[in-house]
């Protein structure tokens, strides 16, 4: 039974290359979704698309099995590039600041 959840970044195993050059990001996750109790996962997932590898202390989109918690798979279409990700926090910035 899948179920849509968060995912915060706790730690990252760095940049890892395989035999078929493909790479991979190794990560240890803290998964919550309803129904499904926070719970560490360590994942190796897909390569995400260029400019969205996750930072340590990032909240992902996932869906998880809550016959099997362990299974997480990060929703990489809705996870924001870098880009979009600094636009948003100086957007953020901009609307905090102190106007006058």
């Amino acid at each position: 039974d899948p179920v849509n959840g968060t995912a915060r970044v706790i730690n990252d195993g760095g940049l890892k290359a395989t035999v078929s050059g493909a790479i991979r990001v190794p990560l240890d996750l803290m998964v919550e979704a309803d129904g499904v109790s926070a719970h560490l996962v360590h994942v190796i997932p897909r390569h995400p698309e260029s400019g969205k590898w996750p930072s340590i202390g990032q909240t992902l989109p996932v869906v998880l099995d809550r016959a099997d918690p362990q299974r997480v798979e990060i929703l990489w279409d809705q996870v924001p590039s870098l880009i979009d990700a600094i636009k948003a926090r100086e957007a953020q910035r901009i609307k905090d600041a102190p106007h006058g």
